[in-house]
């Protein structure tokens, strides 16, 4: 049985963002204005081809990625969504990037944070084998329009406002990237288990008590953001006090030499 693994990855940066885990889901902390990619690791034990799909926020990102009949480990990387597919010079996209999702007055209000389909990303694989081919003369996808849909829903007033994500997915900078594009038709045998993401602010996972200071791996998180006061929050036991006695004990130092020195002086 073939076995999927996936990483977001912050591209400006190369930092991997790990997931910490909460009741069965699987959850990035970061924050908007971060542009990222997802790389995808197939470990193959069929020796079958395998079909890589990517949705973000519900939107499929205009194409999928196929991984080869070869027993073994490969990879394959998401850049961005498509924007104008090419078969002679690079294909274009719009790289992934986290924005603040904030619905608008009108937005429609729905009772479960889960009915809000902003703040999660999906990677499904299957099976396959090539049945035929397509027109070469035809794009396989058309360019991908990503807007404000997922974002277009609220909870009702008086609910709390951090129950639901923080973040949205939005289009990034141009990226050109050199595609070979792939015109078999293929059918699906069967599918793996997907690879389920959410992602949110610290500050909305630290009131769903999702984020624990208290554990050391989360405190890493924290200490990994741009944010000094959450950095602060990170630190480790006693860091912040050790830090205060180490520059108390300075000032003393430098008072006590300072009237040392005015000693000498009156000699």
């Amino acid at each position: 049985m073939s076995r999927i693994t996936c990483e977001i990855v912050n591209k400006q940066t190369g930092e991997v963002l790990h997931p910490l885990s909460h009741q069965g889901q699987k959850y990035i902390v970061t924050e908007a204005g971060t542009e990222f990619k997802v790389n995808v690791r197939l470990d193959n034990h069929t020796g079958k081809e395998h079909k890589i799909y990517l949705t973000i926020d519900g939107v499929d990102v205009g194409y999928s990625k196929i991984m080869y009949g070869t027993s073994g480990v490969s990879d394959a990387t998401f850049e961005g969504y498509l924007q104008q597919q090419a078969n002679n010079a690079p294909s274009l996209y719009r790289a992934f990037k986290f924005g603040a999702c904030k619905p608008s007055e009108d937005a429609a209000t729905v009772d479960h944070p889960d009915e809000i389909k902003a703040g999660r990303t999906e990677v499904t694989c299957d099976v396959v084998v090539p049945t035929g081919c397509r027109d070469t003369s035809q794009p396989l996808a058309q360019p991908v329009v990503v807007g404000d849909a997922a974002a277009r829903k609220k909870l009702p007033e008086g609910k709390k406002w951090f129950l639901a994500p923080g973040l949205k997915a939005e289009a990034g900078s141009t990226v050109a990237s050199t595609t070979n594009w792939n015109y078999t038709i293929y059918t699906p045998l069967s599918s793996l288990t997907p690879i389920k993401l959410r992602y949110d602010t610290a500050d909305n996972l630290l009131l769903r008590k999702i984020l624990n200071p208290s554990k050391p791996e989360h405190r890493a998180i924290l200490r990994a953001t741009r944010d000094q006061r959450l950095v602060r929050l990170g630190q480790e036991p006693g860091e912040a006090s050790s830090r205060h006695t180490t520059a108390g004990s300075s000032r003393q130092r430098v008072k006590q030499e300072g009237q040392g020195a005015a000693g000498v002086k009156r000699e």
